[in-house]
């Protein structure tokens, strides 16, 4: 269950990031989005919420943008480049989006939508391939 949760955080790109001491964005406030007030639980679920999709959709989706790919565990990268990903996005990405005014807008929440979809897919591959290298299966050295 560790192996699992850690390497879902890796993908949340505000698991990477302590910016101006905010703690990932939980002390940055933003316009409610999705019943979410603060940056980090915005990007938690408040912008899937607000753009109507359920975990089913969530799944379902990265289910057909996964369907048949076969990545090898060395085009999945490493942890270290995984955090590094994620802190990339949440500087050049997330805190743009609430940069004088607090609010993420509609084609903003489209794009972080797209986002997000692209990093529970990621996560999902690379998980795969953590749980393959742990339990010997084909991809043996998934995450280095």
């Amino acid at each position: 269950m560790l192996i699992i949760h850690f390497v879902g955080d890796l993908h949340q790109p505000l698991h990477a990031i302590n910016a101006n001491d905010d703690l990932g964005g939980n002390r940055r406030p933003i316009e409610e989005i999705g019943g979410a007030m603060n940056l980090h639980a915005a990007w938690d679920n408040g912008i899937i919420r607000a753009s109507g999709y359920t975990a089913e959709d969530l799944v379902n989706n990265v289910n057909r943008a996964t369907f048949g790919v076969n990545q090898s565990a060395d085009e999945l990268g490493t942890y270290t480049e995984w955090a590094m990903a994620s802190f990339t996005i949440a500087k050049t990405i997330v805190y743009r989006q609430v940069d004088g005014d607090d609010r993420i807008t509609g084609a903003e929440r489209e794009f972080a939508m797209s986002v997000i979809e692209d990093r529970i897919r990621l996560a999902g591959l690379r998980l795969a391939g953590v749980l393959n290298r742990v339990l010997g299966g084909p991809t043996s050295q998934a995450g280095r």
